[in-house]
């Protein structure tokens, strides 16, 4: 499984019944159980049995995806037997292949041996973030549509608030003031008034961030990208919207509007 072996040495064909029996724990038991991150020597009890501690492993995930730091053991088969056993094979070659190999085999063992559940490390991962995939997918929908959402009401909002402008912009072009640095002046205020609320918004967001963080995986609940993308996106359409509506205004003869008013 590619655990890396942080202290110690791995289970070798000698750890049989006829050695003494020993045990590979986690960093969790070695530093939050047994109080030693090089507990190399010591002893732990399972049942009956009295295992001397070999080996030191990183902690991986035992239950599920999303959980805590777990404290784990780990035995030789040879020395703790159990009715049933889970192979791992790791291969280079077809999956379909390697599983006939391996059954032919287990096969020549025992058979009588009850052989099922035969999956790719694949499958094993698609079942275990299958619920983690659906809530994804529903989030990004309902996401999706509320920044859709919010890029039509921000366009029809600073589109209104231009256009309420009408007046002032007409009076100023016809003082003399160039459509372009007018045009610049409303893009700058409705990218003022997108900001605000991409501040406020990206604040509630951090600070309710972690109330998601059991659904993501090889991401932070704080990841930079995606707290980048939607403002961006948000700022972009202000200063689109607020561009268009002023060109749109300033097209307008300075009299004309003046007139009409």
């Amino acid at each position: 499984m590619e655990i890396p072996l942080t202290a110690g040495r791995d289970f070798q064909t000698t750890d049989d019944l006829l050695g003494q029996p020993v045990a590979i724990v986690n960093d969790v038991v070695a530093t939050e159980i047994i109080g030693d991150p090089n507990p190399i020597g010591r002893f732990v009890i399972r049942g009956e049995f009295r295992f001397e501690i070999i080996g030191v492993v990183q902690s991986a995930n035992y239950y599920s995806l999303g959980e805590d730091p777990q404290p784990y053991i780990y035995f030789a088969e040879y020395q703790y037997y159990r009715p049933s056993i889970t192979f791992v094979v790791h291969a280079q070659d077809d999956p379909v292949t390697v599983v006939q190999q391996v059954e032919g085999a287990l096969r020549a063992l025992d058979p009588n041996l009850a052989i099922s559940q035969i999956r790719t490390m694949d499958a094993v991962v698609r079942v275990a973030t299958s619920r983690y995939r659906t809530n994804a997918t529903v989030l990004t929908i309902f996401s999706g549509l509320a920044l859709l959402l919010a890029t039509i009401g921000l366009y029809g909002v600073l589109s209104f608030t231009v256009t309420q402008q009408t007046r002032e912009l007409s009076i100023k072009m016809a003082l003399g003031a160039r459509p372009g640095s007018l045009a610049g002046l409303v893009v700058g205020l409705g990218v003022k008034l997108a900001a605000i609320g991409v501040v406020a918004g990206g604040l509630g967001g951090w600070l309710l961030s972690n109330s998601v963080g059991d659904q993501l995986f090889g991401v932070s609940p704080r990841d930079p990208l995606s707290y980048g993308a939607a403002p961006a996106l948000l700022l972009g359409v202000a200063a689109v919207a607020s561009y268009l509506a002023a060109r749109r205004v300033l097209r307008v003869d300075p009299i004309t509007a003046l007139r009409s008013e």
